[in-house]
């Protein structure tokens, strides 16, 4: 894992940026100067603290800037000047917070051109917060409402009366489903750091559950532990109940203080395992921390140990921005913060662009692409979003139409704050988006999930992910044959190694996945960088490995305990590949070896092709004694290894020991006497350092 000097520099700034991007200006971008009008715009300002609600109002002075109150105003007020003809319209935000508890939903009426776009971006004066949340006051608790609390918590504790939504929710949390995205929140609790949460056994880490069978319903803790649990009616488990590749939350439904037993609303997605990782969520005997709360039976007020002395905040708004069939939509250097689901949610919609944005707090994922063409975020940040960072999915697939989404030169960190697995930093469907230039950190799961074709990863620095799971990967796809045509090229991937007994990987090609290209990519301290799940026709050239290995991993699943994927007609590979017409010319021009695939022995690994590889320090090709050497390409790698084989020992560890892609460019020559990947953009890799330096992304 990374050391903690390294975690620190990579991670920059945690506690300060939080602070610095409110309080930042806005850099400017090419060619925009922000709060400036440019010859021919239209500029409504928007009062800070405003709300979402429109009023009636009349554009009565066209060649002047109009002072409006609301965010929602500003739209209608642009829809009547676009009406009339004429330039560019902006609708500017003065500096400081604007809430909302509603969306800003903006549809076709709203659209721009691709001349006049429909621009909404902070003044120059300062930046501009869209924030889903209202502030909630603080009072003295009663000794009954202590009452339930540990005595060497109660001096400390606070009481709040709710908001009527957070009050009307049902139940303070939502189920999660591994693979499943959740809908939104029932509400969060916010201080000037972040996300309070509700009070937790452990407090920090897993405890472990037990249970004697896979199926049921019920599972044992610590029963003395569970002896202080008494009275809570809505008490949450989460955890990884079966593999630690599956996280789920689910409420509790019956306790048994004697046995230490628990009860959950139903059966989880897997099963159970032996012994397996929880925590236990919302409990008033553990509410022992600052930063930790609890929502009384009445369902009104809140008891909370507050961290510090700012005021507190609840989310209360679904969503913030729904974009649905709009066009040429620019959002520019603003920030989105404290909601209970999606920040920006784009469908059907073309050139939507969100540039110079920071995102953070978010109780569901950050971004949601969907549909239409040329959608995507540049140059902004995104932190602590709850189930994701972006999802960008558009395309046709059965005709090969790319969609030309795209996430790039954006830092997302600490981006599966509450649900665990299957929130990637960034996720790519359909045909044709890309991930380019981003530094990824920080995550319990994978950072970049993709399926279907054509998509391009490129130029991303990733690491310190998978940090809290098994069987998982840092670059991820599997069970489609007919997903190809990726490339992933010019990566740097590195401090990519799990806990101890996780297995993790690189880039994982699982289960069959096929047809990829990983060309030019640089793996320092990552475990088994390319592991190749039984798939065929990949294909693994110019990457260079630093202590990491098997440097490329062949099983042959298909021959062992994944046959039946290949010989049941309904599995789910079966399914993704009946689902596109492999048949079509189309088809057959892109992919071949789609057409013939099942009469070609379908369940051997074939045609891997492996050249131009360098490895130091690490074993080359691992092939599982299933796999057929002799049906793959593989040539030999240039190897080496520190030490005396190096031009210097010194040389040899400092490669080992490396930091940063630029540093290990003077070095790699040496190693092998020679002066080889002259191609790969080392200077260009670290792109943790780049993006913290660059004057347009949000600091």
């Amino acid at each position: 894992m990374i050391d903690l000097k390294w975690r620190h520099d990579w991670c920059w700034r945690d506690c300060s940026l939080v602070l610095a991007v409110v309080a930042m200006g806005l850099m400017t971008s090419p060619g925009m100067t922000f709060g400036q009008s440019t010859n021919g715009e239209r500029v409504i300002a928007v009062r800070a603290e405003a709300g979402i609600a429109a009023k009636p109002r009349t554009w009565s002075t066209p060649d002047s800037s109009n002072v409006v109150d609301t965010l929602g105003e500003a739209v209608a007020l642009a829809k009547q000047i676009r009406a009339t003809g004429g330039a560019a319209t902006v609708i500017e935000l003065q500096p400081g917070i604007h809430r909302l508890t509603q969306p800003l939903r903006l549809s076709a009426r709203d659209s721009g051109t691709a001349q006049r776009p429909l621009i909404i971006r902070s003044s120059a004066a300062g930046r501009a917060v869209i924030r889903g949340s209202q502030p909630i006051l603080a009072r003295s608790p009663t000794a009954t409402e202590l009452a339930r609390f540990p005595v060497t918590s109660r001096p400390h504790l606070k009481a709040y009366d709710l908001p009527p939504t957070a009050a009307a929710a049902p139940r303070i949390d939502i189920p999660r489903r591994h693979d499943i995205q959740p809908g939104p929140l029932a509400f969060e609790v916010f201080d000037g750091n972040g996300a309070l949460h509700p009070a937790r056994w452990p407090n920090v880490g897993w405890a472990t559950g037990a249970s004697r069978t896979e199926t049921g319903v019920t599972f044992t803790v610590d029963p003395a532990r569970m002896a202080r649990w008494t009275n809570d009616p809505d008490l949450w488990v989460s955890g990884f109940f079966r593999w630690n590749w599956a996280f789920e939350t689910r409420p509790a439904t019956a306790l048994n203080g004697s046995v230490g037993e628990m009860a959950l609303d139903g059966v989880p997605q897997y099963g159970f395992a032996k012994a397996f990782r929880i925590a236990v969520h919302h409990v008033a005997a553990e509410l022992d921390v600052p930063g930790e709360w609890v929502r009384l039976h009445d369902q009104r007020r809140l008891i909370v140990w507050p961290r510090d002395e700012t005021a507190l905040e609840i989310s209360v708004a679904e969503h913030l921005i729904v974009i649905d069939g709009a066009r040429h939509v620019r959002m520019e250097g603003l920030t989105f913060e404290r909601v209970r689901g999606e920040a920006i949610t784009v469908r059907d919609s073309h050139d939507i662009e969100i540039v110079e944005c920071a995102i953070r707090w978010i109780g569901g994922r950050a971004i949601s692409i969907v549909g239409g063409l040329r959608n995507g975020v540049s140059r902004s940040l995104i932190e602590d979003a709850g189930e994701g960072g972006v999802r960008i999915a558009g395309g046709d697939r059965k005709l090969l139409q790319p969609a030309g989404h795209f996430v790039s030169d954006t830092i997302i960190r600490r981006f599966s704050r509450l649900g665990k697995t299957y929130r990637p930093a960034v996720a790519l469907e359909g045909v044709g988006n890309r991930a380019e230039g981003n530094a990824i950190s920080d995550g319990p799961h994978m950072a970049i999930f993709f399926s279907g074709n054509e998509h391009v990863i490129a130029m991303n620095e990733i690491a310190n992910v998978v940090a809290a799971t098994s069987d998982a990967g840092a670059i991820y796809t599997g069970r489609d044959w007919t997903a190809q045509g990726t490339v992933i090229r010019h990566n740097f991937i590195h401090d990519v190694r799990g806990q101890d007994g996780f297995e993790v990987k690189g880039i994982y090609l699982d289960d069959f996945a096929s047809g990829i290209t990983v060309d030019a990519n640089l793996f320092v301290r990552v475990d088994q960088p390319v592991f190749i799940g039984g798939g065929r026709d990949n294909v693994i050239s110019n990457n260079v490995f630093i202590a990491s290995e098997p440097a490329i991993h062949i099983d042959g699943r298909g021959r062992t305990w994944a046959a039946d994927a290949i010989a049941n007609a309904t599995s789910e590979l079966n399914t993704a590949l009946a689902a596109v017409p492999t048949a079509s010319l189309l088809w057959i021009e892109r992919f071949p070896r789609l057409y013939t695939l099942l009469t070609d022995d379908p369940a051997d690994p074939k045609r891997t092709t492996a050249r131009g590889n360098r490895v130091i320090g690490g074993e080359v090709y691992r092939l599982l004694p299933e796999v057929n050497a002799g049906q793959q390409r593989l040539q030999p790698a240039a190897t080496t290894r520190p030490g005396p084989t190096v031009a210097t020992p010194a040389q040899g560890d400092a490669l080992m020991h490396a930091r940063t892609a630029t540093e290990i460019e003077p070095q790699i020559g040496a190693a092998f006497a020679l002066r080889p990947g002259l191609d790969m953009p080392y200077s260009r890799m670290d792109r943790a350092a780049i993006l913290a330096n660059s004057r347009s992304t949000p600091r």
